[in-house]
């Protein structure tokens, strides 16, 4: 979608911080460019090598820094997958997709896992 617009994409991954705490054992710096690298690998499969994608690595709870990021980059669609978790496994671990669709004025598409 983005090539057919001509459209600015940028890919925004959230690390939650209960699990950045427990890496915080090993060196940051070292963490930090093995996410990138990571995050590059995983979205030049899934989407090609597309000439001015930028990433953005953040730490914190992920529907808050998604819906701060779509406001900060003036974004016209936020594009994301879910894990299409239900009933208790929902209740556990709530639903990061279902809140930016509550909270964005932003319109959403969501992509489930199959």
């Amino acid at each position: 979608m983005a090539d057919c617009f001509n459209a600015r994409l940028t890919v925004v991954f959230v690390d939650d911080p209960l699990l950045s705490r427990a890496a915080l054992r090993f060196d940051e710096d070292e963490l930090a460019r093995r996410t990138q690298s990571e995050l590059t690998r995983f979205v030049q499969k899934a989407i090609g090598n597309r000439p001015g994608c930028r990433y953005e690595i953040v730490n914190g709870d992920p529907a808050a820094e998604i819906l701060k990021a779509a406001r900060r980059l003036k974004a016209d669609l936020i594009v994301m997958g879910t894990q299409g978790h239900r009933g208790p496994k929902r209740l556990l671990f709530g639903s990061t997709a279902a809140t930016v669709v509550k909270r964005t004025t932003v319109p959403v598409l969501v992509v489930p896992p199959k």
